[in-house]
């Protein structure tokens, strides 16, 4: 059977990601159905591993902004872990 929950797909690693999945689960929390969470990894292995001063990951994490809308500070690994 399909979940009539919107499905919605994230990275935990990726700072975009957890912008979005930390401010989407503020409305999750308040919502009548809520959604479907559903984990996704925007870099599997067997990429290589990156670090913060890769210049795609720097911008997403400029991107990101320094905190999230709680004002929780945004804190970049030395090495980007694969979210497995």
């Amino acid at each position: 059977m399909v979940s009539p929950r919107p499905v919605l797909w994230f990275d935990l690693i990726d700072p975009l990601s957890l912008r979005t999945a930390r401010t989407l689960a503020r409305i999750d929390a308040v919502g009548p159905d809520g959604f479907e969470w559903a984990p996704f990894e925007l870099r599997p292995p067997p990429t290589p591993l990156v670090t913060v001063d890769d210049p795609a990951l720097a911008e997403r994490w400029e991107l990101a902004g320094p905190s999230d809308a709680e004002g929780r500070p945004y804190a970049p690994p030395r090495l980007v872990p694969w979210s497995r």
